[in-house]
């Protein structure tokens, strides 16, 4: 299939032009796509300072903060546990 009618490519065209991006996910979403946990040995928080996501930290590095997050502003997840 061609650029033209390509849904995978019109999503980045799209997230490419946004200002700001908001994320819905389940819990493990991220572990099946492949992207490591925050916890863990692999895990976010082992690669990049966990005091990024404080508030006092923000307050007083905030370029330094948003620089890390990016487009992603937001992220809205549900977790469902003893199912």
């Amino acid at each position: 299939m061609g650029k033209e009618g390509d849904p995978l490519l019109e999503a980045a065209e799209t997230v490419r032009g946004a200002r700001h991006l908001t994320a819905f996910t389940g819990a493990g979403i991220s572990v099946e796509s492949g992207i490591p946990p925050f916890r863990g040995p692999d895990g976010l928080g082992n690669r990049h300072d966990p005091r990024m996501l404080e508030l006092s930290y923000f307050r007083r590095h905030p370029r330094e903060c948003w620089e890390a997050r990016g487009l992603l502003k937001t992220v809205i997840t549900q977790n469902i546990d003893s199912v």
